[in-house]
């Protein structure tokens, strides 16, 4: 048997041909009970990620946007001493509930589609590529 070779137009075409057969005949939304939880599982996670990492990453990104829009070219320790002093703790999370509402559903539809989409790819690719994909 001859061996494919992965960057050959022909292979990649036949891979991207074998995923949309394969995905157009499991994009059923899920119907059984285990289905509906794991893909709640995975909406869940990815809200929750999506919370989790924008609440982190606020403060900074507060200090960001803040040395961007400042008519005085101070340092960012400075800049960081004027919005505590404005504000105290809580004016770096300032907007954050926004943010976090805005960016929730995409990250959960994220997380979804990831899952649905890696598991489509493990049933259409040949066992022998499947291992360098999981």
């Amino acid at each position: 048997a001859a061996a494919w070779d992965m960057s050959s137009p022909r292979f990649i075409l036949c891979l991207l041909l074998s995923i949309a057969r394969t995905s157009a005949a499991k994009s059923a939304p899920p119907s059984s009970r285990s289905d509906r939880s794991v893909a709640a599982r995975h909406l869940l996670s990815g809200a929750a990620a999506g919370a989790i990492s924008n609440t982190v990453v606020a403060p900074l990104d507060i200090l960001r946007l803040n040395l961007i829009v400042s008519q005085d070219k101070r340092g960012a320790l400075r800049m960081a001493r004027d919005i505590y002093a404005r504000g105290g703790l809580r004016a770096f999370w300032h907007g954050n509930a926004a943010d976090v509402i805005r960016t929730v559903p995409a990250s959960a539809v994220r997380f979804y589609s990831f899952a649905v989409y890696k598991a489509a790819l493990l049933g259409a690719v040949p066992a022998a590529t499947a291992s360098l994909l999981s």
